[in-house]
């Protein structure tokens, strides 16, 4: 009997341990926690030594929020080295749920202490790394939440969230194609995220995978996701591309979708004024100023664009403006140089220059602007010094292939050898700048020659037939060989010869003519010039490649040349002038002597013998004018108030061609009193030459 009662007890035992594990597991099943918590107690007091159900009981108090309770249980369990499956993962979200109460209580360290806890039980648990990704990039440990987040994709390539976080980071780090990458990644797992495509795009784009950039932001249209990010990034690829107006439609396209974004208007004013719509600009500049009015760069801008319309008097008040907001940026001191200088305030735009380069001592266009400046006043020491920085001789001196692998000629003229010639101290002369410029300049390579230097000539073939006719010194002058002869010293550029001589105003090379007219060429137009009526034959050029300052508008220059008596009137213009000249009415074009001239590849060829044939050339600053002073013609040109350096201020000759007559504006941009001056010179000149057809 004794023995049954205590096998009855014992049965009982068990069945009341079985019936607290059904109970509490159905109630951990619901998530139901709380209730969970006494029937595992009941259970461990019925069975001390039950694991399972110590770790059961851990994970409930843990989900309670009763972290350190669960703590007691668990870690035990641990250290007793269980083999129980889940234990390392409950230990692990314990571990979790621990860290999440640090960073509750703005405990980041101990948070990482328990998610490192975590990464170690369950190394391969990417909710664990998550955690520590998280942390450490709320905590600016950048690259450490790099390596967080590259572990979360070892383990799960898919992780959308980790990708683009990665990305953010790598784009912070500057790791473009590590971002751009990323980036990939987050479209290709998901095509409708949109700034994972528009960060694609613009990554490509900072590293010139213009296809790329191009198709990424197709992708994104095709969504019909069009953020002004996405146009303002369109933009700069349409620059990139050289596709310059639907850039500008694009940047139009940006300021719409989100209007007032300082960086979309500055880069389209910037873009309008690069494209010559300086009026479009303008409008752009106005409104980036209202939102910005404290940016020094705004005020600038605004102030450029009214430059380039000949807004100067409003323009150097807003450089005013810039330089009250910020007196130390160069950029706003030499800017204010210019718009003084096309101003005629000569004095305060050498004292901006000098000011550009007190904060900036190697701004390379104020150097050659303050030169102009000076060679402007006649101060050909310190100008022609200051003017080697023009941007074409910096990259003729950079550059050793220019060159031809010679050393920069510094002036000197040495000794004669035996054979009259300088073996080794040879010199050769590039030939820079327009038409005008090469003509001017090569003035000096006779006077060089003759010192008994050899000199190559270097300069545009189509002018071969007007420079071979300099005088050669002993036949030192070689031009444009087609191959370099050996045995040279050093080299310079034409526009270099007045600083590389040491050139002052009372020794310029002024003897001319130092050019002449093709015979075969001046005998063929000779007829046509003697068969014009009687009086003085004056050759007109008026326009220079559409530059309207410089240019003379023909209608106003023969409403005041027709009516003096005795002149017989010679077009020497070609191009848009002869365009202009045709578009009068034929009763005054017909008034004008118009001849082909210049048909053939030899430029100026027939202008020089028709030039030679003439009594007077009336010339704006052209080609044309340099061409006729060097032909020794008699020559008045047509200054703008502020002309280029070489016509220098305030004189009516010229120390270069001294057969030229200048005529120059008093009032910016008003050409009425200069034609009123040069029809009254032209009467007088009509009276001395052709008395009887003058007082007729």
């Amino acid at each position: 009997m004794d023995t049954v009662c205590n096998d009855h007890s014992s049965v009982s035992a068990t069945l009341d341990l079985q019936e607290l594990a059904m109970a509490a597991y159905a109630r951990l099943q619901a998530k139901d926690f709380a209730a969970a918590i006494p029937l595992l107690q009941q259970r461990l007091e019925l069975a001390p030594q039950d694991r399972y159900a110590r770790q059961m009981l851990g994970v409930a108090l843990a989900e309670t929020g009763r972290l350190a309770h669960a703590a007691v249980l668990l870690w035990p369990l641990a250290a007793e080295a269980w083999a129980e499956p889940g234990l390392t993962h409950n230990l692990g979200r314990l571990c979790g749920r621990i860290g999440a109460v640090h960073l509750r209580q703005d405990r980041p360290e101990a948070a990482e202490r328990s998610f490192r806890l975590w990464t170690g039980l369950e190394p391969d648990n990417v909710a664990a790394w998550w955690a520590l990704a998280t942390l450490a990039q709320n905590t600016g440990q950048d690259q450490r939440a790099q390596a967080f987040y590259q572990r979360i994709l070892q383990l799960r390539p898919d992780h959308e969230d980790a990708a683009w976080n990665l990305g953010l980071l790598a784009v912070q780090a500057d790791q473009r194609e590590l971002a751009q990458a990323c980036f990939q990644r987050v479209f290709l797992l998901n095509p409708g995220n949109g700034p994972a495509i528009l960060n694609f795009a613009a990554l490509a784009l900072q590293r010139q995978e213009l296809e790329a950039a191009d198709q990424a932001l197709a992708m994104l249209f095709c969504l019909g996701v069009q953020p002004a990010g996405a146009w303002y990034n369109l933009a700069e690829l349409r620059v990139r591309q050289g596709c310059l107006d639907a850039a500008c439609v694009a940047y139009w396209q940006a300021e719409a979708a989100a209007p007032g974004q300082s960086r979309v208007l500055h880069r389209l004013g910037t873009l309008l004024f690069q494209n010559q719509q300086s009026a479009a600009a303008e409008a752009v500049f106005r409104r980036l100023l209202v939102l910005e009015p404290g940016s020094g760069d705004a005020v600038s801008n605004l102030a450029i664009a009214l430059r380039h319309q000949n807004g100067l008097d409003e323009a150097l008040t807003l450089y005013r403006w810039a330089l009250q907001i910020n007196p130390d940026q160069p950029a706003y001191w030499y800017n204010q140089g210019i718009a003084q200088a096309n101003s005629g305030a000569i004095a305060a735009a050498e004292v901006s220059f000098r000011e550009t380069l007190k904060r900036m001592p190697e701004h390379e266009g104020a150097h050659h602007l303050l030169g102009q400046m000076r060679l402007l006043q006649g101060d050909y020491r310190e100008g022609a010094a200051l003017y080697e920085w023009r941007p074409n001789n910096l990259a003729y001196q950079a550059s050793a292939k220019s060159r031809h692998g010679l050393p920069l000629w510094d002036g000197t003229l040495g000794a004669a050898d035996p054979s009259g010639r300088y073996p080794g101290n040879r010199l050769v002369l590039m030939g820079e700048g327009g038409i005008g410029d090469i003509l001017q300049f090569m003035r000096y390579a006779p006077w060089i020659a003759a010192t008994g230097v050899e000199v190559v000539l270097y300069y545009r073939a189509d002018l071969e037939h007007l420079l071979k006719t300099l005088p050669n010194p002993h036949g030192r002058l070689i031009h444009n060989p087609a191959s370099m002869p050996g045995c040279y010293g050093a080299g310079t550029m034409a526009l270099s010869l007045p600083y590389r001589c040491r050139t002052t105003l009372d020794t310029i090379p002024a003897t001319v003519p130092y050019l002449s007219a093709d015979p075969q060429r001046i005998a063929r137009w000779r007829p046509r010039l003697a068969a014009q009526p009687p009086g003085l034959r004056v050759g007109l050029a008026w326009e220079t490649r559409g530059d309207q300052q410089r240019s003379v508008p023909i209608a106003a220059l023969l409403e005041a040349l027709l009516p003096v008596a005795g002149v017989c009137l010679v077009s020497l213009q070609k191009g848009l002038g002869a365009e202009e000249l045709n578009a009068l009415p034929e009763a005054v074009r017909s008034r004008v002597l118009q001849l082909p001239l210049d048909e053939d590849d030899a430029v100026f060829g027939d202008t020089a013998a028709v030039m030679a044939g003439l009594d007077l050339v009336i010339s704006i600053d052209t080609a044309a004018a340099h061409l006729a002073g060097a032909l020794g013609c008699q020559t008045w040109v047509l200054l703008y108030q502020v002309p280029d350096w070489r016509w220098m201020l305030d004189r009516e000759d010229s120390p270069w061609y001294p057969t030229v007559r200048l005529f120059r504006q008093e009032q910016r941009g008003d050409w009425t009193p200069v034609l009123d001056r040069l029809a009254a010179a032209l009467r007088r000149q009509v009276a001395q030459r052709f008395p009887a057809v003058g007082s007729g």
